[in-house]
């Protein structure tokens, strides 16, 4: 048996490989704290308003339409109203880790969550997971102080992220009567 003979190429020492891009660490938990909804502050004239508006939406059902018991329970609404929206939020403590979303004690791991997007909605973040299955709701997290890049990148390693997706009309609502 004849041996082959092997040529080793020299690959010369003057020329540079190119490196991989710097790309910045992952880290393995992201934490913060915020509220747990986004508080407005409001005058006496939104409190007076709102009196205003369900007393006279009441009496209407009420003396026109004959609907009685829609219109107390319309007349009721001030009450629920002046009480949600003068509440304060608590401080919670938000965490993403490798296995799922923390909020305050609650776990959700990403297994129970489909999707992810991002929301910067009048000077605060919003960050939204769609969960898995029809009849859940949507997790909404405010994110506070948290970088938004790099929550994005931190969860893009266990959800996809929605790019075309905006602020739940709920929250919207919510934010225009600034409940």
């Amino acid at each position: 048996m004849k041996k082959r003979k092997t040529t080793h190429h020299r690959i010369p020492t003057h020329h540079k490989t190119k490196k991989a891009p710097h790309i910045p660490a992952v880290p393995q938990q992201i934490s913060w704290q915020a509220g747990e909804f986004s508080y407005h502050l409001k005058h006496i004239w939104w409190y007076i308003a709102v009196i205003l508006v369900c007393f006279g939406l009441g009496v209407f059902l009420m003396l026109v339409i004959g609907e009685w018991l829609a219109g107390v329970a319309v007349c009721l609404f001030p009450v629920a109203f002046i009480l949600l929206g003068s509440r304060q939020p608590k401080r919670v403590d938000y965490k993403l880790t490798q296995e799922g979303v923390e909020i305050g004690r609650e776990k959700i791991p990403y297994n129970d969550l489909k999707s992810f997007w991002l929301v910067d909605s009048q000077k605060q973040g919003l960050l939204y997971f769609e969960p898995v299955g029809f009849f859940n709701p949507l997790v909404i997290i405010q994110l506070g102080g948290a970088p938004a890049e790099k929550v994005e990148a931190f969860l893009l390693q266990f959800l996809p992220g929605k790019e075309t997706a905006r602020e739940a009309f709920s929250d919207w609502l919510l934010r225009v009567l600034k409940l």
